[in-house]
């Protein structure tokens, strides 16, 4: 099992693929790198293909200090994956969590991205007080019960639910990934991190001096990222934004031809 060690804090990674490139795939809350396996094949004939578990998530270490979660210390984690690859640059891509892990990455270390995805992301960005109440009462959830009743409380959301409630595949699929994360884990992340990282709108001004080439994508169905959305495709100069029809939040999941096509196009290969 590839690792490596980030502040101490064990980080596992996969890499596939062929080509003269990297791009970096960043998962989503509440679930791991597996969930970026529709993309692994599509992408692997024109990048080297590297996925990872977030800290608290996966197959990777769960510091128990909250000092140890925050979404600098995503930032930096990303950044010693570099690091530890000997990668200089690389395309980075994210979803929801892992969205806001790349855009921010990319605002901090532009000198090591060639080209940036953010893919539904900026949920709470419209209304910051429910949002952080929703997220701390997954928290709370997952400490008191445990991580099968916290599956089955986020199951309920409509983020979740518009896959989810496609059919018995489906919600097997997205229980799935959540449940093969600690109640810990979550519990951490959803606080230190999902509950305390900056909205959309704060960081307009940083995307306004952004200057790399950037595909902001969004499933039509997803209203919980509507709104920050059109604001990092009209704020990044070089962002060209697509929505995929009839398509919520996990778009690389619920489409992932068109998904894995928009990315293709993209990158130019």
């Amino acid at each position: 099992m590839p690792e490596f060690f980030a502040d101490g804090v064990s980080i596992h990674y996969e890499k596939s693929g062929l080509g003269p490139k990297h791009i970096v795939l960043v998962h989503a809350y509440p679930t791991h790198s597996r969930m970026w396996d529709p993309q692994q094949a599509a992408l692997g004939a024109g990048r080297v293909v590297v996925t990872y578990d977030v800290r608290g998530m996966g197959r990777s270490g769960v510091p128990s200090q909250p000092a140890a979660y925050s979404q600098d210390r995503s930032v930096a984690d990303l950044l010693s994956l570099l690091d530890h690859l000997g990668v200089q640059r690389a395309d980075i891509c994210g979803l929801s969590m892992g969205g806001n892990i790349a855009l921010n990455f990319a605002l901090a270390h532009p000198d090591r991205v060639d080209s940036l995805v953010i893919s539904g992301t900026g949920s709470g960005s419209d209304d910051r007080a429910t949002f952080i109440e929703r997220t701390i009462g997954w928290a709370e959830t997952a400490e008191r019960y445990g991580i099968e009743t916290f599956a089955d409380k986020v199951l309920e959301n409509d983020v979740f639910s518009e896959y989810a409630n496609r059919g018995a595949r489906e919600r097997a699929h997205m229980r799935g990934l959540i449940v093969e994360n600690s109640a810990k884990g979550v519990a951490l992340t959803a606080r230190y991190v999902i509950a305390a990282r900056p909205p959309i709108p704060a960081l307009e001004a940083r995307m306004n001096k952004l200057d790399l080439p950037t595909l902001v994508i969004a499933g039509a169905s997803d209203g919980a990222v509507s709104f920050p959305t059109q604001i990092m495709a009209r704020a990044i100069p070089r962002a060209q934004l697509k929505i995929i029809p009839r398509t919520g939040h996990f778009n690389n999941i619920e489409e992932p031809d068109a998904v894995n096509n928009l990315l293709r196009t993209f990158l130019h290969f």
